[in-house]
């Protein structure tokens, strides 16, 4: 039920985001959130050792590595210059806004892309089955522990099988 909700959305639900107002080191930044949202930032990369859960609020600043999840009816917004992604309820990812990339680690989440955006700029996406390089475009993907699906509203992109690494454009 929620993915025929999730078809029927239009690119203009997610909000136009001012790249001026993008600051910092990762560029990346919570710009909107509703009801429960919560982040962590990662303390030590070889050790997989993360910080303690705090709620996201509107504005807040994602360094690289930052994990932001999602309750119960609950969702919040990313976004840094020419990519925005709305993260849906029950959903928990990982960014990596310097390169560009967003692990998506269970749930939906609905991206925009500036179409007008250089190639050398492309955004990944990134599941535990599939690899998404993004040039431009509106879509949705969704991803548990066994199963990963990419819904491509607007535009194209390039989808990369992680298991046997074939790829379908």
């Amino acid at each position: 039920m929620r993915t025929l909700l999730l078809l029927s959305l239009t690119p203009q639900l997610i909000s136009p985001v001012n790249p001026a107002n993008l600051t910092g080191d990762s560029g990346a930044i919570l710009t909107d959130v509703h009801n429960r949202v919560e982040k962590r930032n990662k303390i030590d990369w070889e050790r997989q050792v993360w910080g303690t859960v705090v709620p996201g609020k509107l504005g807040d600043l994602l360094p690289e590595g930052t994990q932001v999840g999602t309750g119960d009816r609950s969702w919040a917004q990313i976004s840094w210059p020419k990519v925005t992604t709305r993260i849906w309820e029950e959903t928990v990812v990982a960014i990596a806004p310097n390169k560009r990339i967003v692990h998506l680690l269970d749930g939906e989440m609905l991206f925009n892309l500036d179409k007008n955006h250089k190639v050398t700029e492309n955004c990944e996406v990134w599941t535990k089955l599939l690899q998404a390089r993004v040039h431009g475009t509106t879509f949705i993907v969704q991803s548990t522990s066994d199963f990963s699906r990419v819904s491509v509203l607007e535009g194209n992109l390039d989808v990369t099988n992680r298991l046997d690494n074939s790829v379908v454009s």
